[in-house]
Parts: C-alpha cells; structure tokens; sequence
C-alpha cells in the first residue's frame, strides 16, 4: 500500500507530506488487507478519511468539537445585547435572589416548631413521591445540565447575571462554571439554614451543616 500512497501524494510541500503520513497513521491497518469488493474497499478508506479529519486535521490544523463549543458560547456571550447584561444586578435579584427571599419567608417560620425530623405527609407530597412537582423540578434539573455543558451559547444571559459577583470575588468575568459554582453554593447554604433550623437541638448536626456548607463552598469558588 506504501508505493501506492506515495505515487498519489506527489510533492514535496508541506501537504502533500501531510496527507502522505497522515494517510499512514490512520491507515496503516489496511496493509495487507483484501475485500471482497469495490464498494467495501471504498467505504474502509472512507472511514480512514473520517479518522483523519475528525482527529488529524482538526486537532493540528483546526479547532476541536470542545474548542469549537468554547469559541461559540464566548462570541455568543461577547455579542449578547440584551437588558440582561445592561443591568446585571437587577435581574440577578428579581430572579435567583427572590427565589432565595421566598425560600427563607417557607423556612424561617418554622422555627416556631419543635426541632426534629418531620416525615408526615411525605408520601403524599407532590414534590418528594413522582409528583408533578418532583417531575417538572427535575425535568428542569436535566435540561439546566444539558444546555451547560453541551449547548452553554444558550445560556449567556444567565452567565451574564453573575459577572457582578465574578468579578467581586476574583476580579474576571463568569463563566458557565462559576454560574453553576454559584447556584450550588446558594442551594448549599440555603439548605444549611433549614437544617440548623431543624436541628437547632443537636450539636452535631449544627457543626456537621456548619461543616458542609464551609467546605462544599470553598470547593466550588
């Protein structure tokens, strides 16, 4: 195969010496090799063709499928001319900070109730046993993943809700990362508070939640 491959790749330019290696990298394991017919030969070398643009001419000359992913979403984020990114601030209160005003106004309450666990009613609770509730939260759930790590252009304008904070804590902008960071940790230490609520009357649960919030933050920023 070797004489065959150099009589077609001619020349001494840097492209021809590109397709003639490439060719012998990817295509090495056909050496030797017999088919049955024209048609099967055609698609073996179309699928050593495939190899060498997904993975020779793309990794060394081009922008990788991840690469490619991260250019997008930074233009689509640069390029965003939307309320959203004229005030920051306002959006990212009228949204993820009411949503944490409207969890403490359920869980502060409850410090009227004896401390302890509460599993009444449980089963039939919409959010904890397959309800409708417990179904759109992680239909959500799922769909917040998908378009984070796979389709992130789509979600700049949340991105862009957290550069305030971004820059506040470490002086860049946010990244899809940072707002993933920034919305656990919110869960986290919302969370703690219902649990130091819960079990205001043991100390190992105040310093096992005073723990996990400390250190599961820390992680995330």
């Amino acid at each position: 195969m070797h004489p065959n491959v150099d009589s077609v790749f001619r020349g001494d330019d840097p492209i021809s010496r590109f397709k003639s290696k490439a060719f012998r990298d990817y295509g090495s394991w056909l050496d030797g090799k017999t088919f049955s017919s024209n048609e099967e030969a055609r698609e073996q070398l179309g699928n050593v063709a495939n190899n060498i643009r997904d993975f020779g001419i793309i990794n060394q000359f081009g922008f990788s499928r991840y690469e490619t992913k991260d250019l997008t979403y930074s233009l689509a984020k640069s390029s965003s001319v939307s309320p959203v990114k004229e005030n920051p601030l306002l959006f990212l209160f009228l949204t993820i900070g009411l949503c944490v005003v409207g969890a403490f106004m359920y869980i502060i309450p409850k410090i009227r109730l004896l401390p302890g666990i509460k599993n009444d009613g449980i089963f039939f609770n919409v959010m904890k046993n397959t309800g409708w509730l417990g179904i759109l939260t992680g239909a959500w759930l799922i769909a917040f993943y998908v378009l984070l790590y796979f389709y992130p252009e789509y979600m700049t304008n949340w991105v862009i809700m957290v550069d305030p904070v971004s820059k506040l804590l470490n002086g860049g902008e946010a990244g899809r990362f940072f707002l993933y960071g920034f919305l656990y940790t919110l869960c986290i230490l919302v969370m703690g508070v219902r649990m130091l609520i819960q079990y205001r009357h043991s100390k190992y649960q105040i310093l096992r939640t005073f723990q996990s919030c400390f250190f599961k933050r820390a992680l995330r920023f």
